[in-house]
């Protein structure tokens, strides 16, 4: 129930909130995989990338879920800017994983950010490439990171009127999406998501507050 909760919560954009019963849920179930990768999560989004790495690991010993582990520990290294860091998580495994795969195709422009955003626009336009979900929202991502958050809300809102809205629920928190929620058209999505009137009864997300009696602005 913990474990729920708090990935509830997580896509709500209560963090401290998800964060609490998330750590209530690791000392109830320390070999429960997923609330290793709910709990990283969280504390990416909380910007404590130190946290978050050491989670992932943690994840990652237990032996369950090791995919999204080492996708979202990648993502988190990528906040940190801390380039061996990086690269140590773009290593792949034996056996393989295509999400470290595909990461390591967009890890090759971090400086070269036009270049990375002109590869996320080809994929983006490709059909056969944006046949999952998964792929779609990672390339929101990249999207963010090469600094088109423009570009990376456009494909969130897209993805989200597919029926993807639980997926891009589990990202709007990340550290790359800053710019991205301080557009007005983020405003639309979360309204359109149904976020807006959930924190209106219930609580605001720790990136959103209420800026009079019928707006609030995001961060």
């Amino acid at each position: 129930m913990s474990a729920d909760v708090g990935s509830f919560l997580l896509g709500m954009g209560r963090v401290a909130d998800a964060i609490e019963h998330l750590e209530r849920a690791r000392a109830e179930e320390p070999l429960f995989g997923l609330v290793a990768v709910v709990l990283g999560q969280a504390y990416e989004h909380e910007g404590d990338f130190v946290a978050a790495l050491a989670e992932f690991d943690r994840g990652l010993r237990i032996g369950d879920a090791a995919p999204l582990l080492r996708g979202n520990a990648f993502w988190a290294a990528l906040a940190t800017g801390d380039r061996d860091e990086i690269h140590r998580r773009l290593e792949v495994p034996e056996g393989g994983d295509n999400g470290i795969t595909f990461n390591a195709r967009f890890a090759q422009f971090l400086d070269d950010r036009e270049a990375g955003l002109a590869e996320v626009r080809r994929m983006l336009a490709d059909e056969s490439a944006t046949a999952s979900p998964v792929v779609v929202g990672s390339l929101a991502l990249w999207a963010a990171y090469y600094g088109d958050p423009e570009l990376a809300l456009s494909v969130f809102r897209e993805l989200a009127a597919s029926g993807g809205s639980g997926l891009v629920r589990v990202n709007l928190w990340r550290s790359v999406l800053r710019e991205m929620r301080k557009l007005p058209e983020f405003d639309t999505l979360v309204h359109e998501m149904g976020l807006v009137d959930y924190w209106r009864e219930y609580g605001w997300s720790d990136f959103c507050r209420p800026a009079g009696a019928d707006d609030f602005v995001c961060e």
